[in-house]
């Protein structure tokens, strides 16, 4: 019979997506709501250099213009016309702030949908080798269930060939014993048919000494001394008769010879007529 099947217990699941999952997660519960510095954002900075070299170089221009207008003098037009021309860039460089705000506000949007697609990416892979980890169990209970089924099956087929075994050791055993007890008995019932046998016989020889017609001669069979009892008694009863009507019919009287069908004459004893 087979062991009986012992359980493993699967290894706990041990996900390799769940630090990843908790950083994008927390990167996305915890984004701070949108604003916009321009001071703090790269592509102003940048635009702001080359608008601030443009105005620089543009305000040169312009003050060397006027100077040579002038003769090569510097006046107050000169430098009136060489900070308009700075501060024409550097309104150029203002009007850019809405078109960078939105540029940020969509790098904003871009980032939080880049985690939120990272979230549910993790999480799916996390589930799919879940879904792995969980047929693996189930594959593991299954053949579990198997075992200890076909385990079962074999304690019972085991206990009913046992049951069965037992049956016919039992039923061979009491045909045995009856066999012997009905051996017994009949050995037990020819000494008791001999022994009564036996008994009959030396009843029927008898004391041979004693008086009566039960003595018989010696090696004569029950059947015979029956037969010669019955003879006796009838020869008997014959002569009865034959005497009371000799008696009736006066032969005594005349002294006359009873007649010779008179098979016991009177006064013959039983015992003579077994000899």
């Amino acid at each position: 019979m087979a062991e009986k099947p012992k359980y493993e217990q699967p290894t706990e699941y041990k996900s390799d997506y769940q630090g990843q999952i908790d950083n994008t997660l927390k990167n996305i519960t915890n984004k701070e709501a949108f604003t916009y510095d321009p001071l703090k954002d790269a592509s102003y900075q940048g635009l702001a250099k080359l608008y601030q070299r443009q105005g620089e170089q543009a305000a040169k221009n312009t003050m060397g213009d006027a100077a040579a207008l002038n003769g090569g003098y510097g006046s107050s037009y000169a430098v009136t016309a060489s900070q308009q021309a700075r501060n024409d860039y550097n309104q150029q460089l203002a009007s850019q702030i809405p078109a960078l705000q939105e540029a940020a506000y969509n790098r904003y949007l871009n980032d939080y949908n880049m985690n939120l697609s990272a979230f549910n990416a993790l999480q799916a892979a996390d589930d799919s080798a879940y879904g792995r980890h969980r047929d693996t169990v189930a594959d593991s209970q299954w053949k579990y269930g198997m075992d200890y089924q076909g385990y079962r099956d074999d304690v019972s087929d085991s206990q009913w060939q046992k049951s069965y075994d037992r049956g016919v050791y039992e039923s061979d055993r009491n045909y045995e014993y009856q066999k012997s007890r009905d051996a017994v008995t009949d050995s037990q019932w020819a000494q008791e048919f001999a022994l009564q046998k036996k008994a009959a016989a030396s009843s029927g020889r008898g004391s041979s000494s004693r008086g009566g017609y039960g003595s018989v001669r010696s090696g004569r069979s029950g059947s015979d001394v029956d037969r010669l009892v019955a003879a006796a008694t009838d020869a008997v009863g014959k002569g009865i008769n034959a005497l009371s009507s000799a008696v009736n019919s006066g032969a005594l009287r005349s002294n006359k010879k009873p007649k010779k069908g008179l098979a016991v004459p009177i006064g013959t004893s039983p015992r003579a007529l077994l000899r």
